[in-house]
């Protein structure tokens, strides 16, 4: 008989009050781990029928990173193991995430050195045959940042880093940021979404209408 005729295994696991560690030796700063605890999911598992092969993967759950009960991550995620290059989606709807517990990832393609802060959002990171297709909203909080020595007058994502400061100092509490990726993992592509390009514009304009401002202010005095 065939394994499958004698065993039976469930289709899905149920995670209750359980704990996920990722231990990632990827980062060049050494071996980089991410707790999820008190989680709540299921795991959907497909094997062939000689349970020699998994052929489908997929969770659906809630948990707290790093054990902060106010740090809220929620995911919904499949990927197809049968693909010879990564074939996945995945979706992550957080609340008040520490941003440095990610510096690792984010560091090297940032011109600002992040000290502190907070973001909530939606994640979307998926992999076609290899390629990322990701588009990202979040509301950072608290930011407190630093630009990297060389980079003050660098270009970046399509605007500037000096462009890039003024916006994020331009809200007092929120600052709503979405971005694109696309491409080869090893070498990802950075676009700017609408809604900051759109704020971005608006600081821009607001630069131009302070220089007039000033321009007229300078004239006025002259002619006294």
């Amino acid at each position: 008989k065939k394994i499958s005729e004698i065993i039976r295994l469930p289709d899905k696991i149920i995670i209750e009050n359980g704990r996920i560690v990722f231990y990632d030796y990827a980062p060049a700063e050494g071996p980089h781990m991410i707790t999820l605890d008190r989680a709540e999911a299921s795991v959907n598992l497909k094997l062939d029928k000689g349970f020699t092969q998994l052929t489908a993967i997929s969770s659906e759950g809630e948990a707290y990173l790093n054990g902060s009960s106010s740090q809220v991550v929620n995911w919904r995620l499949s990927m197809d193991p049968l693909r010879e290059r990564l074939t996945a989606s995945n979706r992550f709807d957080v609340l008040n995430l520490d941003i440095l517990t990610f510096k690792p990832y984010y560091d090297k393609y940032s011109p600002l050195d992040i000290l502190g802060g907070e973001f909530s959002g939606y994640l979307i990171f998926d992999f076609d045959n290899g390629e990322i297709g990701s588009m990202n909203e979040i509301k950072l909080s608290g930011l407190q940042f630093e630009v990297k020595p060389g980079y003050e007058n660098a270009p970046f994502w399509q605007t500037s880093v000096h462009d890039l400061i003024k916006y994020l100092q331009s809200r007092s509490e929120e600052v709503v940021f979405d971005f694109k990726i696309k491409g080869d993992p090893a070498s990802p592509k950075f676009y700017l979404g609408p809604k900051t390009k759109e704020a971005l514009k608006s600081v821009i304009a607001g630069k131009v209408i302070d220089a007039l401002r000033e321009g007229l202010k300078r004239i006025q005095m002259r002619d006294r």
